[in-house]
């Protein structure tokens, strides 16, 4: 019995034989120094590429490098999150001030003070009016409760007229309702109000609309909205992560990878998140 056991397991061949037996692609796709070698190639493109990027987009946020979550994905062989570790395990270990997922202020939106439009008094204008002037404020407001942030903001750098159509608190509060919805109702300031009390109903929406965009701006929890909400990051952890880590940049987590996990996590509350966090942020971003 002990002849036939011991017969058995010396013919059976071992893992490095198994592996000399199989094809060289199969053997070096996902290890060893030919995986490595492979990497540093550009990755074959894989199956449904567009739906797997919009996958990685919902987790990572519309900040990211198109460019780099595609290289992630591909090497990760369309494996989503996969994908979405190694881009965190790249970005993080670079010594730079803001990531690459990090929110990105964009001139058009710095032009608005992040987003305040300018004071029409402060607007240079010609003596002579255009046929703009002449175009009722309550239909210009009527327009640009139909665009967005970005188009706000330029039409207030236009021409007087739209300057103070782009004040308008209903304008701010259609702003606000399209981004992240809203239960309270905006109404037109009463003209019988006195001037100073109308313009402070024309900055309510618009500076709650400041608060909340600067706040996501900082990546700041949406649940205790006290410190920023940071990524894990699965796998060992290279020096590099490790003083990430101290510098409250990021959390590790297991070490091992199973989809489904939290990538997300704030610093304060240890809130976990395993999409991105402020979905919202994607209406800020210009097209192109």
């Amino acid at each position: 019995m002990y002849a036939g056991g011991c017969t058995y397991l010396c013919s059976q061949p071992s893992t490095e034989q198994t592996l000399q037996k199989r094809p060289c692609g199969e053997r070096n796709t996902l290890f060893g120094p030919h995986a490595k070698l492979a990497l540093q190639n550009s990755p074959p493109a894989v199956e449904d590429e567009t739906e797997l990027m919009k996958s990685i987009r919902a987790r990572l946020g519309p900040y990211a490098s198109g460019t780099a979550l595609l290289y992630h994905l591909r090497a990760a062989r369309g494996k989503v999150f996969w994908a979405v570790n190694t881009y965190f395990r790249a970005v993080l270990a670079e010594q730079v001030n803001r990531a690459d997922f990090e929110p990105k202020e964009y001139a058009q939106l710095a032009k608005c003070q992040a987003p305040t439009a300018p004071k029409c008094t402060q607007h240079p204008m010609t003596t002579e009016q255009t046929n703009l002037e002449n175009i009722p404020s309550s239909v210009l407001e009527l327009v640009l409760q139909h665009t967005n942030l970005f188009t706000v903001c330029s039409a207030a750098l236009a021409s007087r007229s739209l300057c103070k159509a782009a004040q308008s608190n209903i304008v701010w509060a259609s702003l606000y309702n399209k981004r992240w919805g809203c239960t309270q109702s905006y109404q037109q300031s009463d003209p019988c109000h006195t001037a100073s009390h109308q313009q402070a109903e024309q900055s309510k929406w618009r500076d709650k609309y400041q608060q909340r965009h600067l706040a996501e701006q900082r990546m700041q929890c949406p649940s205790c909205e006290q410190l920023k909400v940071v990524p894990i990051v699965y796998g060992f952890p290279s020096h590099l992560l490790v003083r990430n880590m101290r510098a409250n940049k990021l959390r590790m987590g297991n070490d091992h990878l199973i989809e489904g996990q939290p990538i997300w996590t704030c610093t304060a509350c240890t809130e976990e998140f395993t999409d991105f966090p402020f979905p919202s942020l994607e209406l800020s971003v210009p097209d192109g």
